[in-house]
């Protein structure tokens, strides 16, 4: 209890500046309890508790990067076939590069401990980088192995909280075309292991540090 007041007090009666006290992960404000008429001082979760939690979507936007490269060679490849025929045996080597960026925009409002926050969780993404891999086989008959970095940075909204990742990967692959058709779904369903399968590594950073 940070003040002990008597009947007839008001909720705004006593206030910290600009409402709230904001640290980062923890933020503070006074709370007025009407029934003992007494002003809290209390500790609730700061606008970066929630920004913290957008790090697995994050992830998934990165995962998804890759993973759409990956796709979209297969396709090209189900396409050619379709069109030219399976071809010989042999190597080919492939590649892509990719740029985007992407931005999202979301604000919560959330109350805890009897403070209220007003969240901005919007951002902008951007995400760069590049996915080859070599295709083997012959007829119908397709494996492959690739791999693939990309860098991306994450810019919260009126803020300079932001996250930075640099991520890396590695998967292969087995395919089979029969009758210009490709009977393959995404890449998380018919590899032998997972492509891409990511490594990264992320950074947080908080713009009050």
């Amino acid at each position: 209890m940070l003040i002990q007041a008597g009947a007839g007090s008001s909720a705004n009666a006593f206030t910290l500046a600009n409402a709230n006290v904001d640290q980062g992960l923890i933020q503070y404000g006074i709370v007025y309890n009407s029934t003992t008429f007494a002003y809290n001082l209390v500790g609730a979760p700061g606008v970066g508790v929630y920004r913290t939690a957008i790090f697995g979507e994050a992830v998934r936007n990165l995962w998804l990067q890759s993973s759409d490269a990956w796709t979209g060679h297969m396709r090209e490849l189900r396409d050619n076939i379709a069109a030219n025929g399976a071809g010989g045996a042999g190597g080919r080597v492939w590649a892509q590069t990719l740029g985007q960026v992407e931005q999202r925009t979301s604000s919560r409002t959330v109350t805890n401990f009897g403070i209220t926050t007003q969240a901005d969780l919007g951002y902008k993404q951007d995400y760069f980088g590049g996915q080859m891999g070599v295709d083997f086989g012959g007829g119908g008959f397709a494996f492959g192995v690739t791999g693939g970095y990309l860098k991306s940075n994450l810019n919260f909204a009126n803020s300079a909280d932001r996250m930075n990742f640099d991520g890396v990967n590695c998967g292969r692959s087995a395919k089979y075309s029969a009758g210009g058709r490709s009977p393959h779904p995404p890449p998380n369903r018919i590899l032998i292991g997972a492509t891409p399968m990511p490594l990264a590594a992320a950074t947080p950073r908080d713009g009050r540090a």
